[in-house]
């Protein structure tokens, strides 16, 4: 489960990697937004993750 940083400055989650997916086919997200895995301190740019970079191409 992932908490991420929308476009309008706010953290939404936690959220499942298919709702992350989704919301990056929407535009809701982009390889530079905010996301860290729940739980975790640090945030991390949502296009380093290996998980979710083929949803960028």
């Amino acid at each position: 489960m992932y908490i991420v940083i929308g476009g309008d400055g706010k953290e939404y989650g936690p959220k499942a990697s298919v709702e992350v997916r989704d919301w990056i086919a929407e535009g809701r997200l982009n390889p530079q937004s905010q996301i860290k895995e729940q739980g975790d301190d640090e945030w991390k740019v949502l296009g380093s993750l290996q998980e979710f970079a083929a949803d960028f191409t």
